[in-house]
Parts: structure tokens; C-alpha cells; sequence
């Protein structure tokens, strides 16, 4: 038996563990480049360009100097004259670092899923598994939801906290749920560990970020893991027909199977353009034989076309596999099955990476929070007054990474993780943002119907999105540091370093679950504003 499996997320990475369990010899780690002409295989695909992972992506940032050299020449002599003294000059710039090379003076973000629960048994019984082996860990955080009706402080004096009652941070805070958690942050930080709702309360991380969930999954397991590497094509063919026979009569069997046609390299990237993709796959097709068997998972920097036959199952991990040509994520599904799939909208996001050098970790109150939107919020009762903001989440109030600097003594959290040089904030858009912003600054070219990929003069311009959701972000802030007597705290400043990411298809919907109002049509794609 040869499984296929595209997509190689949370969902893809448990789907090829459980099925290589099965259908792969015991004596076969799936990892051998020997293994291809073995019976029964368990393949999986992942586009990433920097890994596996899918939604749960990180990424690790790092300030290098470069150095600029310039040549100085006289004005007034001719170019025949000139002696060139060469001037060198250092610069600064931020690059961001392979998810397998850990760098202590990096920073840290998990930009797209934040956490996940464990609410079913069957995933229950999974994240057993994952605590045992230190794959996650539950998240321990302060959560809670601005802005808040009454601005208090982490360190005021308040009578309570020289009472014996657990929820004194609860009555210093107007705490409203963080995605349906108890409002009460004595049970999801374990203060009341008599609480025998304590483990259902918990949400839970990949330890050092949800990226290596997925990894750590797959390294375990005998699929055979293709990274960087999109599914182009996937056609059915009939194998020559085949008798079987029986004690009583001989019968045929037509047998049918999946070839897949892969691209790798450039190409393959969400954030290549099509105009460039198209020419590299136009000449990979030249110089490739496409109809020779290849089984390479090397991730180069040109484009390859490879052809892996003889699958007797497909597995697409992602309704964006269904989608139509234009999108990057296609798989070319054949329309015989997708005509099948259930309809699904796209509830799109906006993630904006910031680090501060000042951090805000004891002039906010909570770690992570959402922002209250709601019509009955004085602060927002107007759609001009709208927050872009849907919640933000502090990297350093997660388990397994590098603790922030602090304006107070961190010796007391001291774990074993280095300290940082800056504070992490992950923030992420409402779905209206994002549809707002995808209707100005559309995916597909409108003319050609082209996929337009995000490009960062857009998404880091001073009027982009990224520093839209800064100023969100800031403005929710900005009380608590107007309420403080203290001077020696730090104002806010600008962040030291800013990425913004748009997920354009970052929560596939049933259009069920929203209504006809909140659906808009851009460039022939639906869209969920909520």
C-alpha cells in the first residue's frame, strides 16, 4: 500500500504517523533513501520553504552588520585620473533564520497558530502522548481581554493582595473570557490546583514553538517527508488489469492508481511570483524528463519537476488543495472530486511580528488577550472605532522560549532559558481587517487573475497593515502607562523590528457559520469578514 499525504501541518503530521504505523515494516525508519522500492510507503508533501508546519508557523529573527563598501572619486578630475579609495561602512539588517539553527540572540515568534485544546478524547489521548515525550506543554499564561472597564496595574497595592483569596488578580481586573477559557486567571495559571476542571482549562503549545510539533511528529514516525515541495498535479491511472483467482473461479480486477507530479524549489514558494514561478516551471519541463520516476526531497534553490507514481491513496490535508489554479496552494485536484467537497469560504487574517526593546511584560496585565469589539463597548461603538487588532500574545510567556528583559528582576523566573534582548509580540487582524485589506490590495491580479504574493514594501509600509496593527496594539497599551506614577518605567517606542504576514485563506469556513452579509466577493473568491 502507497499513501500520499499533502500538507504536512498538524493534521498531515498526525495522519502520517498513525497510518505509518500500519502500513510500514517495522524494519523500515522511512527515512532511507533505499526505501523507495518498497511495498507499502507512507509519503507526505509539504510546500513550507522553510519546513513543515503549515498554520503552525514560527519564525526566528536575528540583527546581523554587513558591510557596505563604496568607492569615493574625485569630481574634479577625469575617470582616467581617478585613484578609487574604496570607503567601508557597517550596516544592519535583519534576516531571518533556518527553523533548525537556535540562536540565543534571536528573536521569536509564533506567527500564525497560537495555541490548541484538547476537548475530544481521541485528542486527548494524543496530547498524553506529546506531554510524555515534551512535544508541548500547557500554555500558563495571564489571558484575559482589553481594553478593560477599570485600568489597574500588575504591581498596585490593592487590599486584596494581602488577603488569602486566590482570585485577588481577578478583582483587580475586569477579566472577560479569552476564547471561551475561564474568565478566572487562578485556574489557568494553577494558583488553585484543587480545581478539578484545572486540566480541561489548559491550552497547550508546541514547546519552543508550535512548528516543531508537526517535525518532532514526523522525525518519530517511517513517513517519508518531502519538504518544499508543491503537489502540481495528481492524475489517476489504470494499471494493466490483474486476475485474481479463487477456489471456484478466476475473476478480473481493474486496478487504478495516482501519479503526482511535484514541484521543488523556487517555484514552489507561496511568496515567488507567477509570472516568475511559470517560466521556471516552463523550463524545468524542458530540461526534465517528466515521465522518469524521481524520488529527491532536496530543496533547491531552481525549480525541478518530479514525478512520484503508483499511489494507491491521496490524502489532501487542506481545502486550499481544491482550490483553482490561480492559488498557490492548488494541487490540481481533478474537478470529478472537488465538484464533491462541501463549499468552504475563506475567513482571511493578518499577523504582524513586533519586538520591543522596552518591554510591557509589568505594565500590562495579561500575556496574551482579545480585543473587545463588541457593540456594547463604549470604546468601540462606532465601526470607525473599530480595533483592526484581534488578539496579541507575548513569545516569552511560552513555554520553551527565550525569556524577554524586564524592567524588574527576572532571577526568580530564572528556567534555564536564556534572557532576550527584546520582548516578542505576535498580534493578529480581525477577519474584517483582512478582507478590507485584501480588497484594496487584491491576491489576484485583476486583470490577469494572476496570484499576486505578499510583498513587504506593502505589507511594512508605514501605512500597511503591519503598523496598522502596531498602533492598535500601542493605543491599547497606552492607558496603562498613563496611569503609572512611576517615571522610570520605559514610554513606548517604536519596535525594533516589525514583519507583517497575510494569510489569505487562514481559516477555511462553512458558510453556515457566518452570514450572507459577512461574505464578500473579491476577484471571484468569497471571503468571510467574521
Amino acid at each position: 500500500m502507497k499513501i500520499a499525504i499533502v500538507g504536512a501541518g498538524v493534521t498531515g503530521s498526525v495522519v502520517a504517523s498513525e497510518l505509518a504505523k500500519f502500513f510500514v515494516d517495522d524494519n523500515d525508519d522511512g527515512h532511507s533513501n533505499n526505501n523507495n522500492n518498497n511495498k507499502n510507503q507512507v509519503v507526505i508533501f509539504d510546500q513550507g520553504r522553510r519546513g513543515p508546519g503549515g498554520r503552525a508557523s514560527h519564525r526566528s529573527v536575528i540583527k546581523k552588520k554587513k558591510t557596505k563598501k563604496t568607492i569615493k572619486k574625485e569630481s574634479n578630475i577625469s575617470d582616467e585620473q581617478q585613484v578609487e579609495e574604496v570607503q567601508e561602512e557597517e550596516e544592519e539588517e535583519f534576516v531571518v533564520l533556518p527553523d533548525d539553527v537556535i540562536d540565543e540572540s534571536s528573536f521569536h515568534f509564533d506567527h500564525g497558530c497560537q495555541f490548541f485544546r484538547a476537548d475530544s478524547r481521541p485528542m486527548k489521548n494524543l496530547v498524553e502522548i506529546w506531554l510524555r515525550n515534551s512535544w508541548v506543554a500547557p500554555w500558563k499564561a495571564k489571558f484575559g481581554c482589553l481594553p478593560e472597564t477599570n485600568i489597574k496595574r500588575n504591581d498596585d497595592d490593592d487590599d486584596d493582595d494581602n488577603n488569602n483569596n486566590n482570585n485577588s488578580y481577578d478583582n483587580k481586573h475586569n477579566i472577560t473570557d479569552f476564547f471561551g477559557l475561564p474568565s478566572s486567571t487562578s485556574t489557568l495559571t494553577g494558583k488553585n490546583n484543587n480545581n478539578k476542571n484545572n486540566e480541561d482549562a489548559d491550552v497547550y503549545i508546541g514547546v519552543g514553538g508550535m512548528h516543531l510539533l508537526p517535525r518532532r511528529i514526523l522525525n518519530s514516525s517511517k513517513a517519508i517527508v518531502h519538504p518544499g515541495t508543491r503537489v502540481k498535479s495528481v492524475v489517476r491511472r489504470r494499471l494493466e488489469e490483474e486476475e485474481e483467482t479463487t477456489s471456484t473461479a478466476t475473476a478480473t480486477r481493474k486496478k487504478f492508481v495516482w501519479d503526482i507530479t511535484t514541484v521543488v524549489g523556487k517555484a514552489a514558494y507561496h511568496d515567488t511570483k507567477e509570472s516568475e514561478a511559470a517560466v521556471a516551471v516552463a523550463k524545468a519541463m524542458d530540461d526534465n524528463d517528466t515521465k522518469t520516476k524521481v524520488n529527491d526531497d532536496s530543496t533547491a534553490s531552481t525549480t525541478r519537476i518530479v514525478v512520484h507514481r503508483g499511489f494507491d491513496i491521496v490524502i489532501f490535508t487542506d481545502i486550499s488543495s481544491s482550490s483553482d489554479s490561480w492559488h498557490r496552494a492548488s494541487a490540481g485536484v481533478p474537478t470529478t472530486f472537488t465538484s464533491r467537497l462541501p463549499t468552504k469560504i475563506r475567513l482571511p487574517l493578518f499577523s504582524c511580528m513586533i519586538a520591543l526593546s522596552k518591554p510591557l511584560k509589568d505594565i500590562l496585565p495579561f500575556d496574551a488577550f482579545t480585543v473587545n469589539n463588541n457593540d456594547n463597548n463604549k470604546l468601540s461603538s462606532s465601526p470607525s472605532s473599530k480595533s483592526p487588532l484581534w488578539f496579541a500574545a507575548r513569545s516569552s510567556s511560552k513555554p520553551g522560549f527565550p525569556k524577554s528583559s524586564s524592567s524588574k528582576d527576572d532571577d526568580d523566573d530564572d528556567d534555564g532559558v536564556a534572557a532576550r534582548p527584546a520582548e516578542c509580540w505576535t498580534l493578529i487582524s480581525t477577519p474584517a481587517f483582512a478582507v478590507n485589506e485584501i480588497q484594496q490590495t487584491t491576491m489576484r491580479d485583476p486583470i490577469t487573475g494572476e496570484f499576486r504574493p505578499q510583498e513587504n514594501k506593502y505589507l511594512n509600509s508605514i501605512d500597511g497593515p503591519s503598523y496598522m496593527l502596531k498602533d492598535a496594539f500601542y493605543k491599547l497599551a497606552r492607558p496603562y502607562l498613563n496611569n503609572n506614577n512611576d517615571e522610570s518605567l520605559p514610554p513606548l517606542e517604536e519596535p525594533i523590528y516589525i514583519q507583517g504576514q497575510r494569510w489569505g485563506s487562514g481559516i477555511p469556513l462553512d458558510p453556515k457559520r457566518t452570514t450572507p452579509d459577512n461574505i464578500k466577493e473579491i476577484c471571484g473568491t468569497q471571503y468571510a469578514t467574521k
